[in-house]
């Protein structure tokens, strides 16, 4: 990419992480957006389709990292519960970096993550589940439901663990794992 091109990335990111860090994503427009980068529409447009995809493209590599990370570890033949152990720590980490930008907008254990932003962890976390699921049940057209469920719910426990007023990701990952079946756990 040219300079000139990452400068202008570079501004919009900052100006997007700046404003989803004080309010939910959802409720930014792009009007605001290129005010706070200080670039036109038009060349948001040449970027992104609206905030919420040019916010959810910055933070998506890392979830994609992390299920590579998971289906590395599930190739090498690591048990699944090890596995899912490790992966919750890492998606946990990614929680606390970008803390901020999940929060906003949160101010109790009763408010839920932007909308953009639950999608994509759900859609991240759903995937790795369906994996294991085809591999312990193939074929089960329940899979989908189940990793749905467990995906759904995966979010639901980090935006009350995140309005916490302590955030232990240890002890979060240990709730999380005891609410996933042992037979998806279970030893390989």
């Amino acid at each position: 990419m040219d300079p000139r091109a990452q400068r202008t990335v570079d501004a919009l990111r900052d100006a997007v992480i700046s404003l989803a860090s004080e309010r939910p994503i959802d409720d930014i427009t792009a009007v605001e957006l290129v005010a706070a980068a200080g670039v036109t529409r038009r060349t948001l447009y040449n970027h992104t389709e609206n905030p919420q995809a040019f916010l959810v493209a910055q933070m998506k590599p890392e979830l994609d990292q992390i299920r590579e990370h998971f289906d590395a570890r599930l190739a090498d033949g690591v048990p699944v519960r090890e596995a899912w152990r490790a992966g919750d720590e890492e998606l946990l980490a990614h929680v606390l970096r970008w803390a901020d930008v999940y929060t906003a907008g949160m101010t109790s254990t009763d408010d839920h993550i932007s909308p953009s932003l639950s999608a994509m962890l759900t859609t991240a976390f759903v995937g790795g589940v369906n994996e294991v699921l085809n591999e312990r049940t193939p074929g089960d057209p329940d899979n989908a439901v189940i990793s749905r469920f467990i995906g759904h719910g995966v979010v639901g426990a980090l935006e009350v663990w995140l309005m916490s007023p302590e955030r232990d990701p240890r002890h979060l990952t240990d709730v999380m794992l005891r609410t996933v079946p042992e037979w998806i756990l279970g030893d390989d």
